[in-house]
């Protein structure tokens, strides 16, 4: 029996797939229909090829082994998802010149947590700004990923590398994020064997729990070539970065913060890789952790091969050691830092807070009051600060504690990323209050102990220190620095920037504090608005705010917390406080 399928694409999100099974024979205008990539997979195919341009989420699930044909065309993602997701137990081989983008902010072009080998194929994220669109190209939390071959770029030297090996922060409960079991791998191995990388602020960040292995391949144009956090072996390849600063001025970055089995910080170079340092960047350096010193380190965080090209220059073991690994501490540097932007709104008495200046000027054009800069911030730290907003109540809340983080998304609030960093030296403790009769926007964070004492003498309860921000002197020169873009997966809601028609009424009267901008003195006979029964994320009753608020080392890691800041020890909200409501 001959059996001939033949699809072909007809309209965006369809594509072309050809099986044949048996002996060939022509097919007829009559065999052509149209069919997306899912009801194919879902039908029984395994050999996918495009033949035309298609806009569609591919999810491989568990069970399947798919093979997908580029063919010299583009697979773009269709609204807010992932490109292609493989899941855990499946397997997806890409084959063909061709195209896999995304577009949208906080999503990938390939995202894998199970297996995928790519032997060929263009990669990117083509609307890449580093600014309000913006995340890793590739993500890899499967057991295995193999590039044999590929372009791999979002042509920009942003807040984003463009490979992820491994988790942001292991022990997060966001599969997205963390090592959540059954969603994804426990170890995430990724092996390159060839092809250009080209962009990102790492063109390879080797994350926690991440295994990599590079035997060939070009390596250019990030402002590292490699970021390693746990384990590298790069035995081939040509490696060079951009000369713009970066928290580590090296081609290789390695980071040895805890010794923890899956941040090891363990980073070996050598075969016949080339690395190409320049006047900006180092080849090779290696940076510790606050808490972590050289003599306690229990391996050899980096070693150098005798055949390894520097500049055109083989090395040797004395000149590794000596000239081109360099030992930092967080307190060998001073801090690139950012300016926090204070607003209010005298409508809904909401105080924000921001680091984004267009998001400060987009605010203040529909009616905000800006406060001036509120505490200054390090660019990057080991100390995220997570951003939420309760989207029934139209406030945002911050904190530096991953367990009140959770507890506030179980209880409906919507989680926007991270908003800044916390200063893990400890410079300027930013202490939190908290109006027990306002039922929201009750919390004011502030760097001045001055209005901290006058509120809590005129009724806010003391909250304890929730972060810290940089003191002056720690501060690195910055006037040639942009002003900072949110982390790759903080993307500002759009109820933070209030819509035309949000625009506080003329007419409304301000809930918060007065022009003096001292906070209302609770009335004495207002009661504290309770939630409903449920809705309220609380913690345990014998919750006390810790008096320290950053346990945690520094590093350039983009949202990973270390030692880490939720293992075990309390900040400020280290649980959902009781102050903070359920979304309702």
């Amino acid at each position: 029996m001959n059996l001939n399928h033949t699809i072909h694409k007809m309209a965006t999100g369809m594509v072309a797939i050809a099986a044949v099974f048996g002996t060939f024979s022509p097919v007829f205008a009559d065999d052509v229909t149209t069919e997306k990539i899912a009801d194919m997979i879902k039908g029984g195919e395994t050999t996918i090829t495009l033949e035309k341009d298609a806009a569609e989420n591919v999810v491989i699930p568990a069970g399947k082994s798919i093979t997908l044909n580029l063919n010299g065309y583009k697979l773009t993602n269709d609204g807010d998802a992932d490109t292609i997701t493989v899941e855990p137990g499946a397997t997806l081989d890409i084959k063909g010149k061709g195209t896999v983008d995304n577009t949208d902010n906080g999503n990938a072009a390939i995202f894998n947590n199970g297996t995928v080998k790519i032997d060929d194929g263009t990669y990117t994220r083509s609307a890449e700004d580093g600014k309000d669109n913006s995340y890793y190209v590739i993500v890899n939390h499967g057991e295995k990923m193999e590039i044999g071959h590929a372009e791999v770029t979002n042509g920009k030297k942003t807040a984003s590398p463009l490979i992820e090996n491994g988790y942001e922060d292991y022990d997060s409960s966001d599969e997205r994020a963390g090592h959540v079991d059954k969603k994804n791998a426990a170890k995430a191995e990724l092996t390159i064997a060839g092809g250009t990388f080209s962009g990102g602020s790492a063109n390879v960040k080797n994350d926690d729990a991440g295994d990599l292995k590079v035997s060939g391949g070009t390596f250019t144009d990030g402002l590292n070539a490699v970021q390693n956090y746990n384990t590298a072996d790069i035995s081939g390849g040509t490696f060079s970065a951009s000369e713009d600063d970066a928290d580590v001025d090296a081609v290789f970055a390695n980071y040895v913060y805890n010794n923890k089995d899956t941040n090891l910080g363990q980073l070996k170079i050598e075969g016949k890789t080339v690395v190409n340092a320049n006047a900006k960047k180092a080849a090779v350096s290696n940076k510790l952790g606050k808490s972590v010193k050289e003599k306690d380190i229990k391996f050899t965080p980096i070693e150098v091969g005798a055949d390894v090209t520097v500049n055109g220059d083989k090395t040797s073991k004395a000149e590794a050691g000596s000239k081109l690994i360099a030992f930092k501490t967080a307190a060998d540097e001073k801090v690139e830092t950012v300016d926090m932007y204070r607003l209010y709104n005298p409508n809904s008495g909401e105080h924000f807070y921001t680091s984004n200046e267009d998001e400060k000027d987009y605010l203040v054009s529909v009616g905000w009051k800006y406060e001036n800069i509120g505490w200054t911030a390090p660019r990057k730290s080991k100390a995220p600060i997570y951003r939420l907003y309760n989207p029934n109540a139209s406030e945002h809340h911050y904190t530096a504690s991953k367990k009140e983080r959770d507890a506030l998304i179980k209880a409906g609030w919507k989680f926007e990323g991270i908003g800044w960093y916390s200063d893990t030296k400890k410079g300027v403790p930013i202490y939190r209050e908290y109006n027990p009769n306002a039922h929201a926007n009750n919390h004011n964070f502030t760097a001045d102990k001055k209005e901290n004492d006058s509120l809590v003498k005129l009724g806010w309860r003391y909250e304890d220190i929730a972060w810290y921000g940089v003191k002056p002197e720690e501060k690195k020169d910055n006037t040639a620095v942009a002003p900072t873009k949110p982390a790759e997966t903080a993307k500002p809601s759009e109820t933070a920037k209030p819509a035309e028609t949000a625009k506080p009424a003329e007419t409304a009267k301000p809930t918060a504090p007065a022009e003096t901008e001292k906070p209302t003195e609770p009335a004495k006979t207002a009661e504290p608005t309770a939630p409903a029964k449920g809705d309220e994320a609380k913690p345990s009753e014998t919750t006390e705010p810790a008096k320290d608020a950053d346990k945690t080392e520094d590093t350039d890691k983009t949202g990973k917390t270390d030692e880490k800041a939720d293992s075990g020890e309390k900040t400020a909200g280290t649980e959902a406080s009781e102050s903070v409501e359920a979304a309702k």
